[in-house]
């Protein structure tokens, strides 16, 4: 037989697995689908297009901030 002392454990328990189970929903549960799913090709395009129009935005951010900035302090 199996014996608790303390009821304390049971509710500890489940409260980790509640919380690794929202976990692991958070990060994404590993589905065997995806796993051994072949890349579709036109997604990682996608992927790379959107993240280069990303950096695109912020070096032209970076860009227009320094040339102001170059700009007020040559003009002290």
């Amino acid at each position: 037989m199996f014996f608790i002392d303390d009821p304390r454990e049971i509710i500890i328990d489940r409260g980790k697995i509640i919380l690794t189970l929202i976990r692991s929903l958070y990060r994404g549960l590993p589905n065997d689908e995806n796993i051994f799913k072949k890349p579709n090709p036109k997604n990682i395009i996608a992927k790379a297009k959107s993240q280069q129009s990303r950096h695109k935005v912020t070096y032209t951010v970076l860009f227009l901030a320094t040339t102001t900035w170059v700009f007020v302090a040559s003009n002290y």
